[in-house]
């Protein structure tokens, strides 16, 4: 990541959040129990924090499983260089099943002990690399693992997923909640291509 860039925005704080963030917010203090500072970022913009939480549920939605959903996130933001986004989906991944090595895998960039976990990274970097071209050997690949042409098109839901919240959490330098400390990422594993 480039450590000379300076984050333009600042979290808000409770008494500052927009009156149609307010609902959001709520909500999803509800959901896990606290406000993760990614929503605190994304309240800003009623908007955005809609945006977000509708792409998450959309997500969820998907035919790839709980934890590929969560592989892929953390496929997407190590590419990205998102330091939050790495810890939140190596907690969130645990709790769908993720173990300790394959997380710790997938936040570095490590071989995975998973052929088809492999074929989804291959193809999401890929789409990355190419700017939504992937190659047909990615594609040959994730479909050789068994993903099928529903999950080829839900690849670009999650790409739109976490470009929202990797960049975000770019713009604010997202503090990782304590909920998610301990899953971070080791710290020489981000890998942003940022100029």
């Amino acid at each position: 990541m480039n450590t000379t860039y300076q984050n333009p925005l600042t979290l808000l704080n409770a008494d500052s959040i927009p009156e149609g963030s307010k609902p959001l917010i709520e909500a999803v203090s509800q959901k896990f129990g606290f406000v993760p500072n990614l929503m605190t970022a994304l309240a800003v913009s009623p908007a955005a924090l809609e945006a977000y939480l509708t792409l998450a549920a959309l997500a969820a939605k998907t035919s790839f499983t709980p934890a590929e959903q969560h592989a892929g996130a953390l496929i997407i933001s190590q590419k990205n260089g998102c330091t939050y986004c790495l810890a939140a989906h190596g907690t969130l991944g645990k709790s769908v099943g993720l173990d300790d090595a394959t997380i710790v895998a997938l936040q570095t960039g490590a071989d995975l002990p998973s052929a088809r976990l492999e074929a989804l990274r291959t193809l999401l970097l890929s789409s990355l690399e190419t700017r939504g071209f992937p190659t047909p050997a990615a594609i040959e690949a994730f479909k050789a693992a068994g993903f099928t042409d529903t999950q080829l098109s839900e690849s670009v839901l999650l790409l739109t997923w976490k470009t929202l919240s990797n960049y975000t959490n770019h713009l604010y330098n997202t503090p990782i909640d304590a909920q998610f400390a301990a899953n971070a990422a080791p710290t020489a594993s981000v890998a942003c291509d940022c100029v």
